[in-house]
């Protein structure tokens, strides 16, 4: 099985190779291992794709709303309020 030097760092020593992680595989490994930052990550994750894909999400305009009806009571619409005959 043929490794790329890209993916790993070697040295040779005394005719035998080692090979060291990448800064990256370390980051990952070290990150993996931990469930509670895995969570985290995911949960960050989540809220930056409903970031990018805000307009997908909620197509309705968040300003454009009548806030003139907005502490009406629902009995009026239905004539059970006594004040309104």
């Amino acid at each position: 099985m043929k490794t790329e030097t890209s993916q790993l760092s070697q040295t040779k020593t005394n005719g035998s190779v080692e090979f060291y992680e990448t800064q990256l595989q370390r980051l990952w490994r070290r990150f993996s291992s931990h469930k509670l930052a895995v969570i985290g990550g995911c949960i960050v994750l989540t809220l930056l794709i409903s970031a990018v894909f805000a307009d997908l999400i909620s197509p309705h305009d968040p300003l454009d709303l009548d806030t003139s009806r907005r502490f009406n009571c629902a009995l009026y619409k239905f004539r059970l309020y006594p004040g309104n005959r």
